[in-house]
């Protein structure tokens, strides 16, 4: 599933008022830490990550290995934090569907996204 801008824009408007699920130290991405997130995104979709590296092509590099290994999208970065978002996999057993509502696609929403990358 790939997100337009308009998705992504109200995921970072969810994501605001988030406190970080994990705080990525010195180590970086380690497979507790994938787990961990993995976790809280399939209890509750979106995730905010604090990502500690000072150098941004480090920076760069663990976001594109969290969103890799985790399988989520990528809702937004904003300072030294990150936001994730995993859709809930359909599941008789969870009660209520998904928690996140996104904005139904439109039509023009492809060309926008397209602009924003």
């Amino acid at each position: 599933m790939s997100l337009t801008g308009k998705q992504k824009r109200h995921l970072r408007s969810l994501a605001q008022t988030l406190k970080p699920a994990i705080h990525l130290g010195k180590n970086g991405v380690t497979e507790a830490a994938v787990r961990e997130i993995t976790r809280a995104l399939q209890r509750d979709e979106l995730v905010k990550v604090k990502l500690q590296e000072a150098d941004r092509a480090d920076r760069a590099a663990q976001v594109e290995e969290l969103v890799r290994q985790t399988g989520a999208e990528l809702a937004g970065i904003v300072g030294g934090s990150l936001s994730l978002y995993l859709a809930p996999q359909p599941d008789p057993d969870r009660k209520g569907g998904p928690k996140i509502r996104l904005p139904k696609v439109e039509v023009g929403d492809v060309e926008e996204d397209q602009a924003e990358d």
